[in-house]
């Protein structure tokens, strides 16, 4: 039997499918393998830039309108106390004797 031709089992197999490729290795797809590889960094590169660019814009929503709530509260406080302040200057002791000590209760 003869041997020419006939590689040695394994030799040459390149891991994919053992199909064997004879060692050579184009330079073209090894050219388009990195272009895919370039292409698919800078992909993901892209996506996690905007993935951090929309939870920087929900972060800056939040935060303003926690910011509004404070204003609203504020501006409620203040309405509180003007409130306070007017029923303090309308209730006097004369006043507080008139008024009503309760259901079924009775002023003396």
């Amino acid at each position: 039997m003869s041997t020419v031709g006939v590689r040695e089992r394994g030799a040459g197999l390149d891991g994919v499918g053992g199909f064997d490729w004879g060692g050579r290795v184009d330079r073209v797809s090894r050219r388009w393998s990195w272009t895919l590889r370039g292409m698919v960094l800078i992909g993901g590169l892209g996506m996690i830039g905007l993935a951090l660019l929309s939870l920087r814009q929900q972060r800056l929503q939040a935060m303003h309108e926690l910011a509004a709530c404070r204003l609203r509260e504020a501006g409620h406080d203040t309405r509180l106390w003007s409130l306070r302040s007017e029923i303090s200057l309308q209730v006097t002791p004369e006043r507080v004797s008139l008024m009503p000590l309760g259901v079924g209760g009775s002023a003396e």
